[in-house]
């Protein structure tokens, strides 16, 4: 497998509340998991499982986390089947690929979590309900949005937008078929953080040959022509990489066909972009199939929406950076409480275990 870097998400923060979609990412993959408190040790730890990887010229994946963009809560190594993930996030795992745990908490002083029980229990249940209430202000844009939708689902030409989605599927896939099963994997491709919304898709789409980027409005049929891609994919032997949308995860943000060298994903608002790269291709659906003139027609009501919509997005959001910042007056609570001697112990038993993994 060549060396490669790749970056995304496994877990959002979304209208849904809570989302993982660690399990078809790690399926079958020999899995540590990585206890303890202390995020940001966590994560520092990490940085360097991913130097020590990518100074071997393995094949990784770096998993972020939805919350904190200064934390990332595990790494899978394709090159030797390996994941390493936080054990104290909520990705449920299959305990039968759990094959060693690691407590970060042994390298603090002895005596610390005893005397701070009641003030880690506090901050991680502030943080929870910090969380909760994000996802419910989530929830009412998502209401919103559902609005926003339906103004351009009633100017919508159904039957030339059912003929489009045919044309472009066909466009990508052709004749294609493979004589395997095509199997697909979820994630997400950013998410809705403490810091507003942060996504990797540059990154994820630099290497593909071939790029669409589809141009739109909500509701204009992007997620379905998604959608319908990734079944004629599959039935056809071709691996999926199947990207949701951060804010709804029953909503598709991107689909890419690694075996056909194909990446076609939703380039609009909050993660618009534009063609950079000769190869590059514009899918618009709002000329295709939505009622000329729509946009200036409701332009007073959309404007109305966009404005209810975005408050409720942005209180969420400071509900996140209620939590980040939570977490960062913990992770300087534990800095001050690290033994080190138990630390070096510690790395020294974490690299012992990694170098079995490596032969």
């Amino acid at each position: 497998m060549a060396f490669s870097v790749l970056n995304y998400y496994l877990s959002g923060n979304t209208a849904k509340g809570y989302q993982s979609l660690i399990e078809s990412n790690i399926e079958g993959v020999k899995t540590i998991s990585l206890f303890g408190n202390y995020k940001l040790l966590k994560t520092e730890l990490l940085k360097l499982v991913v130097a020590r990887w990518t100074k071997m010229e393995h094949s990784i994946e770096i998993l972020h986390s939805a919350t904190n963009k200064d934390y990332i809560e595990g790494v899978i190594n394709r090159t030797i089947n390996l994941c390493i993930i936080d054990g104290n996030s909520n990705h449920d795992i299959d305990t039968s690929i759990i094959k060693d745990t690691f407590d970060l908490d042994d390298v603090l002083d002895n005596n610390f979590k005893e005397q701070n029980t009641e003030k880690i229990v506090d901050s991680e249940n502030e943080i929870l309900n910090n969380h909760l209430s994000a996802y419910e202000y989530y929830s009412k844009a998502l209401d919103i949005h559902d609005e926003w939708e339906e103004i351009y689902i009633s100017n919508m030409n159904k039957k030339r937008a059912t003929e489009y989605i045919d044309e472009v599927i066909n466009l990508l896939l052709k004749e294609t078929t493979f004589e395997k099963v095509g199997k697909e994997r979820h994630r997400f491709f950013g998410a809705a953080t403490a810091d507003g919304p942060i996504d990797y898709v540059e990154q994820i789409t630099e290497s593909i040959g071939k790029r669409y980027f589809i141009k739109g409005r909500p509701g204009t049929g992007k997620s379905t022509l998604l959608k319908k891609l990734v079944v004629d994919g599959i039935k056809r032997g071709i691996n999926v990489y199947v990207y949701h949308c951060g804010l709804d995860p029953n909503s598709l943000d991107m689909v890419i066909l690694r075996d056909l060298d194909i990446v076609i994903f939703d380039s609009t608002a909050p993660h618009e972009y534009f063609p950079s790269k000769d190869n590059d291709e514009i899918i618009d659906v709002y000329k295709e199939f939505i009622k000329p003139g729509t946009d200036e027609l409701y332009s007073d009501q959309l404007e109305e929406i966009i404005k209810r919509y975005t408050v409720e997005i942005n209180i969420g959001t400071d509900f996140l950076a209620k939590s980040k910042d939570i977490m960062r007056k913990m992770d300087s609570l534990y800095e001050t409480n690290i033994n080190k001697a138990q630390m070096r112990e510690f790395i020294l038993k974490f690299n012992s275990k990694l170098e079995e993994y490596e032969k």
